[in-house]
């Protein structure tokens, strides 16, 4: 609660990369008007992503949680809070962290300032260093943690893979 926007930012990229399986490349691209809340779910509108081979983009499904990192709440509460439903904008903007006050762009958020500005903070909700935290952490650790942990839970092969945009087990 009362988290300044980019650390909101922050904790959704990760909630949501984590929770569907996205690449930074996937997540970047993704606007806030493509972003449909339901009562127990919301839809997330992906138009290109790596392994799209047909180029018709594809509609990723999140299940609403209750906890303080369920991907759907902190998308709503990132949404509402640069007051930007419905609008053509990214959903994770670049941002200016030279004047007293961060103030969010209306470009998309490039990796490296993404890969410098999260894995610090994560260091400290960790509370290791932030040299450990890089040896140990990288952005693509969202994506392959979430599919891991889908996978031990015994999600069904077809929702995995959906989920994931691979054709094939051996992704």
């Amino acid at each position: 609660e009362g988290a300044p926007q980019l650390e909101l930012m922050m904790a959704t990229w990760l909630s949501l990369s984590f929770s569907t399986f996205l690449r930074f490349s996937d997540a970047a691209v993704i606007l806030c008007s493509d972003v449909r809340f339901h009562a127990d779910h919301m839809e997330v509108f992906i138009d290109s992503r790596k392994n799209d081979q047909f180029r018709a983009g594809s509609v990723v499904l999140v299940a609403r949680g209750t906890g303080p990192a369920c991907p759907v709440n902190l998308t709503a509460r990132l949404i509402a809070a640069g007051d930007l439903v419905g609008k053509d904008v990214p959903l994770f903007r670049s941002f200016d962290a030279r004047k007293k006050r961060i103030v969010l762009g209306t470009k998309q958020l490039e990796y490296a300032r993404l890969q410098y500005t999260l894995l610090p903070m994560l260091a400290n909700l960790l509370g290791l260093s932030v040299e450990e935290t890089t040896r140990m952490y990288g952005l693509r650790s969202a994506r392959s943690g979430g599919a891991s942990r889908a996978a031990a839970l015994d999600v069904p092969d077809r929702v995995w893979k959906q989920h994931g945009g691979w054709r094939s087990e051996k992704a």
